[in-house]
């Protein structure tokens, strides 16, 4: 991860500002935007929200699909594609847990699969199913879709997490219409969670009326600590609410700095505004993002 920020900096497309903020130069914004031009570009991608328990939830997914699809086939007799132990306890937990018979749970998954994949695009759907496993059908390995489809193995990754999100954003949006794959979500969350135990305890802190600095001191953090993790929760969190936390800043003369200049650094920011903390810059950011993203 250095060696690649080091390197950036080295071709002139990346340059680092205080707080070990590193940012796109002009010259990094045209490569990408010529780059993109020709591969696929993500667009629902979002690690910091689900980065902790996509890979599981896919895992997850895979390993279903290929058990409710021996089941609709009555084959009792296959080779599991998951050898982790714990995975297999999973899914056994999982099914018993379910109301219906497991011949009806298989085919109310099929028809979510289906009306899920038809929602995605072209190449998403076709690379996320080529990964399935079931009766009498192999799943592909990613070297073998990205030379079925002429790519790096790397961009198969890409467009399956990419398609992935969406998946996830529709099943949580809208959990009557897919309540297997929502079940699968929601089981998953009790294990794995967005942002780790310290961030929440944060977000608790907050919620009891206590400021950084408080919480610091209470906790015997670091404020920079504190302060990432403010910076995390207004990411994951669409809800968050990042006006409270910079009430005492200088909050819209920040705001009209950055419509004004939108390419502004914090070092701009802090030669007008020179009592600005670096989270307050990130958290404006964040919240013209929002607005962006909003209309």
């Amino acid at each position: 991860y250095q060696h690649s920020l080091k390197k950036g900096i080295a071709l002139k497309i990346l340059k680092k500002e205080e707080n070990d903020y590193y940012c796109l130069t002009e010259m990094g914004q045209k490569e990408i935007t010529a780059y993109f031009e020709k591969q696929y570009y993500p667009t629902e991608l979002n690690f910091l929200q689900n980065g902790r328990w996509i890979h599981v939830y896919w895992r997850r997914l895979v390993f279903v699909s290929q058990v409710l699809s021996e089941i609709r086939y009555k084959n009792q007799s296959y080779i599991p594609i998951e050898k982790e132990w714990s995975l297999q306890v999973w899914v056994k937990k999982w099914l018993k847990s379910k109301s219906e018979s497991r011949e009806e749970l298989a085919e109310a998954f099929g028809i979510e699969w289906l009306q899920l994949a038809r929602n995605q695009s072209k190449i998403s759907a076709e690379i996320m199913i080529g990964f399935l496993t079931g009766h009498d059908y192999y799943g592909q390995t990613t070297m073998q879709l990205a030379t079925a489809f002429l790519k790096e193995a790397v961009e198969v990754r890409i467009i399956l997490l990419d398609g992935l999100s969406k998946l996830i954003h529709e099943v949580t949006e809208q959990p009557e219409t897919f309540p297997i794959f929502f079940s699968i979500f929601t089981d998953l969350l009790e294990t794995h969670g967005a942002v780790s135990q310290s961030v929440r305890q944060t977000q608790k802190n907050l919620m009891e009326g206590l400021d950084l600095i408080e919480i610091a001191k209470i906790r015997q953090l670091k404020l920079s600590t504190v302060s990432e993790h403010v910076i995390e929760l207004s990411l994951i969190d669409k809800k968050f609410n990042v006006h409270s936390l910079i009430k005492e800043q200088p909050f819209l003369e920040v705001k009209q700095q950055l419509e004004n200049q939108p390419m502004s650094s914090f070092s701009d920011i802090k030669e007008f505004f020179p009592e600005v903390p670096f989270y307050v810059y990130r958290l404006m950011q964040i919240e013209r993002w929002r607005e962006k993203n909003a209309n």
